[in-house]
C-alpha cells in the first residue's frame, strides 16, 4: 500500500508523542510505503491534485528519515491522510478544496473536514450532550451567564487544544472583557456550554476507528487549571469506560461511520459528549502506554480491510 500522510513538519512535532507519527510507525511495520508532505506542496494540475512528496523510512520506532523527493500525483496513492493539524484556517480550507481533487481516498474526506464543526457535531445528539448555546454577541452571553446562576465554559467555536476556554460567570469582573476578547467585540462566535463538575475527576479521549471504539484515556486538568488537554498540562491515566458510557460511544460512532468519518476522538465528561474531533484526533500513543492497545496499528489493519490488502501486502 501506498500512503501519504498531510501533517506538520516533523521539526515541529514530538516524534515519541504524537499520533500521526504512530500510524507511519504502524504503516511501515506492515510494509507500506510511506510518503509525506506539508499542505503547502499540494499543487492542482487541471483537474487532478499533485504533491512534491517526501519518501521516509522508519529504521525504528519514532525515526522518520526521508530517503527522497517525490512529485506525483494523488491518484497514485492508496489512500492520503489529512493530519495536519488546526486551525482550521483559510490555507487549510484552501488545502481541503485541493484534496477534492485527490481521485483517491482521503482520511477524513475534506469535504467533512469543511462542514463538519468539531463543537457542534455533538448536538446531534442532545440526549447526551451538556446545555450548549453559540452566539458572538457579549451581551447575549453575559446574559445567559446570568440566567444560568452559575460559571460556563466559554471556548472559541474553531478552537482546538484547550487554547482559550475560559470557565466564566455573571459576577466575574473580567467576565465582558473575556468576551470582547473571544469574540473579538461581536465578530466571532463562542461556544457556551454548562460546566461539569466531573471535569475536575477528568474527561475521557474515546478513539473511534471506522465504526468501532477501540479505547478511552482520561484527561485529569492540573490544581491551578481547569483543562485537562495533554496540550495544556493534562495528565493522562487509564480509567475504563462504563459499560453505559461504551454504549453511548459506540452509538456516536455508528452515526460517524454513517457519514463517512474514519478516525475521530470523542470527548466525554460525566458521561456527556462534549466534542467530536476529526481534524487531527491524538491519544494513540498515551492508550498504548496505559493499556497495550495499539491504535495505530488497528488504524492501519482497518485501512487494509477497506480496500481488501491481504497480510502480504496484495490486493485481494
Amino acid at each position: 500500500m501506498k500512503i501519504l500522510s498531510i501533517m506538520d513538519p516533523l521539526s515541529r512535532l514530538s516524534l515519541p508523542q504524537d499520533t500521526t507519527v504512530g500510524f507511519i510507525t504502524a504503516a511501515a511495520k506492515r510494509g507500506h510505503d510511506i510518503y509525506i508532505c506539508v499542505p503547502e506542496q499540494l499543487s492542482l494540475i487541471d483537474d487532478q491534485a499533485w504533491v512534491a512528496a517526501q519518501r521516509v523510512g522508519v529504521p525504528d520506532d519514532d525515526v522518520i528519515e526521508v530517503i527522497e523527493d517525490h512529485w506525483c500525483s494523488l491518484r497514485q496513492f492508496d489512500c492520503v491522510w489529512m493530519r495536519k493539524d488546526p486551525p482550521l484556517d483559510q490555507a487549510y480550507l484552501h488545502a481541503t478544496y485541493l484534496l477534492d481533487f485527490a481521485n483517491t481516498w482521503v482520511i477524513n474526506p475534506p469535504e467533512l473536514l469543511r462542514s463538519f464543526n468539531e463543537k457542534l457535531y455533538a448536538l446531534q445528539f442532545l440526549d447526551i450532550t451538556p446545555h450548549t448555546r453559540v452566539s458572538a454577541s457579549p451581551d447575549r452571553v453575559l446574559a445567559w451567564l446570568k440566567e444560568r446562576g452559575e460559571p460556563m465554559i466559554v471556548k472559541p467555536l474553531d478552537g482546538y487544544g484547550g487554547l482559550g476556554v475560559f470557565l466564566l460567570s455573571a459576577e466575574d469582573r473580567n467576565a465582558r472583557v473575556s468576551l470582547e476578547l473571544l469574540t473579538d467585540h461581536g465578530q466571532r462566535r463562542v461556544v457556551v456550554q454548562e460546566y461539569l463538575p466531573a471535569a475536575r475527576q477528568g474527561d475521557h479521549r474515546v478513539l473511534v476507528i471506522d465504526g468501532e471504539v477501540v479505547g478511552a484515556i482520561l484527561r485529569t486538568p492540573q490544581d491551578d487549571d481547569h483543562r485537562g488537554n495533554i496540550h495544556v498540562g493534562g495528565v493522562v491515566s487509564h480509567l475504563p469506560l462504563s459499560e453505559e458510557e461504551l454504549k453511548l460511544c459506540q452509538r456516536v460512532a455508528d452515526r460517524l461511520k454513517a457519514d463517512g468519518i474514519f478516525f475521530a476522538g470523542l470527548d466525554l465528561i460525566g458521561g456527556l459528549l462534549t466534542e467530536i474531533n476529526i481534524t487531527s484526533p491524538t491519544g494513540i500513543r498515551e492508550l498504548k502506554a496505559l493499556t497495550g492497545i495499539d491504535a495505530g496499528d488497528l488504524f492501519v489493519r482497518a485501512i487494509e480491510r477497506r480496500l481488501q490488502i491481504s497480510e502480504e501486502g496484495e490486493a485481494l
